[in-house]
C-alpha cells in the first residue's frame, strides 16, 4: 500500500503563488484605498474654499481668484498647497490638481465635475 502525501516541493509552489496572489491583491487594494483617501482629502479642502467663495460672492459679488486674498479677507482656514494637492480658482471653478489627478468644483452649478 503506498500513502498519499504531496511533496515538499509542491506544498511549497502552492505556498508560493498564494503569497504571490496575495502580495498583488493587497498592492491594488491598498493603493486604491491611498488614491481615495487623497481625493476625500481635496475635496474637504474644496469644501473650505467654497465656503470661503460663498462669503466673499455675498461681500463683493464676484468670485476671488487669489487664495491668499480670500484667505484673508473671509477668514477661513483653508490650505492652498498641502504637499498632495495644489488648489486654484479659475472664473467660477476650483481645482485641486496632483502629479496624477485633478478634482474641479463648478461654483456656479455646486456640483463636482
Amino acid at each position: 500500500m503506498q500513502k498519499k502525501f504531496f511533496t515538499l516541493v509542491e506544498i511549497l509552489t502552492v505556498v508560493i503563488l498564494i503569497s504571490i496572489l496575495a502580495a498583488l491583491g493587497f498592492g491594488g487594494y491598498y493603493f486604491g484605498v491611498v488614491r481615495y483617501a487623497k481625493k476625500a482629502k481635496a475635496k474637504h479642502n474644496i469644501s473650505l474654499i467654497v465656503e470661503a467663495e460663498k462669503i466673499y460672492h455675498s461681500e463683493y459679488n464676484n468670485y476671488e481668484s487669489n487664495l491668499n486674498n480670500l484667505k484673508n479677507q473671509t477668514g477661513v482656514d483653508f490650505v492652498i498647497n498641502d504637499g498632495d494637492w495644489s488648489y486654484s480658482v479659475s472664473g467660477d471653478t476650483i481645482v485641486a490638481t496632483n502629479t496624477n489627478t485633478t478634482v474641479k468644483y463648478n461654483l456656479t452649478s455646486g456640483k463636482f465635475e
